[in-house]
């Protein structure tokens, strides 16, 4: 009765498990909505901004542990919230698999994997850093032209000064954001993997990918949009049509950066790094300058990280169509043990 028991709630987790990653994800990033109201962390992002701009720091996950020693809860409460599907996702697979299914899981942060040779792994990371060198270089260029003096020297002192500096911190950054190197083993190591194997097609399944990535951001907002606070003020100048306007860029970009991820990791065999850098690296350059560019202003729900991400994912579907790159089906989120 008892192995019937077992094998039945295995059953049923398998069968669900993309739903039930999905519940937890959404669960602990909620629960950590609502500790944050029993704590005033009303001025901690105030604080944190103030302590990046007097620090000559951007946001990053080393940035956060600095200034862990100011405001401790909102910075851990942060970071769990950040590695909210990593957590479900190693939860889901330790409840089916057990340990052989979380080394499955971590084997995902391999650069390559699944039969994908080192030549074609190296193919793909060459023009993912050529990629990246050049939306560098176009960031540069717009912090230079639409920033005022100061804030084009604020913004080169942040990054290191000289060119070669500016740009080894960048490509750094790429593996220490906290959404991308936190993250991403949960949403392309598990979740992507999941829907593969259900889907259409992988357009399909980064579509949808892309929507429910955005909605798991979504309880962060809602503090925000209720509360009487600055934060709206700040953050979408007290306008709820340009908080409606944000939430419209946000879901176009989670939609575009999943294309591209989807991309990667079918390149890759399935490797959930190549979606930690691409994650992290849109992240590093979108935190690094978008306080430096002050004459820049669009009246369209997008911004300079959104235009480029959404062209390369049409790129990305012109060229590979809907399969994105994928050839086999992709080996199952959860091993069969």
């Amino acid at each position: 009765m008892t192995l019937q028991a077992d094998n039945s709630a295995e059953s049923f987790l398998r069968r669900h498990a993309f739903w039930v990653f999905y519940g937890i994800a959404v669960a602990i990033a909620s629960a950590v909505v609502v500790a944050n109201q029993f704590v005033d962390t009303s001025e901690a992002l105030p604080k944190y901004w103030a302590f990046l701009e007097s620090n000559n720091l951007y946001g990053n996950l080393i940035s956060l542990i600095r200034f862990s020693a100011e405001e401790p809860f909102w910075a851990w409460s942060g970071r769990i919230f950040a590695a909210a599907p990593t957590i479900a996702a190693v939860i889901v697979v330790l409840l089916i698999a057990g340990w052989p299914g979380l080394r499955h899981l971590l084997s995902r942060l391999k650069p390559w994997r699944n039969g994908v040779g080192w030549k074609q792994g190296l193919r793909v990371y060459a023009a993912m850093a050529l990629i990246y060198a050049a939306m560098i270089g176009f960031f540069n260029t717009l912090v230079a032209h639409f920033g005022e003096p100061d804030e084009l020297s604020t913004y080169f002192s942040i990054l290191g000064g000289v060119p070669l500096a500016v740009y080894a911190t960048l490509f750094l950054g790429t593996l220490i954001d906290e959404g991308g190197t936190l993250e991403e083993l949960g949403w392309r190591g598990f979740a992507l993997p999941e829907l593969l194997n259900r889907m259409i097609n992988p357009l399909v399944a980064s579509i949808v990918l892309g929507v429910l990535w955005w909605l798991w951001h979504f309880p962060r907002e809602i503090p925000i949009l209720l509360g009487e606070g600055s934060l709206f003020d700040t953050l979408y100048r007290g306008s709820y049509w340009r908080f409606a306007m944000a939430q419209l860029s946000f879901v176009s970009l989670t939609v575009a950066l999943s294309i591209v991820c989807t991309y990667t990791f079918n390149l890759t065999g399935g490797s959930a790094l190549s979606a930690i850098i691409i994650h992290g690296g849109t992240n590093a350059l979108a935190k690094s300058s978008a306080s430096y560019m002050s004459g820049f202003s669009l009246d369209f729900p997008t911004d300079p990280r959104g235009i480029l991400v959404i062209l390369i994912a049409i790129i990305v579907m012109l060229a590979a169509g809907p399969r994105l790159g994928q050839g086999t089906r992709p080996d199952p989120a959860v091993p069969r043990t």
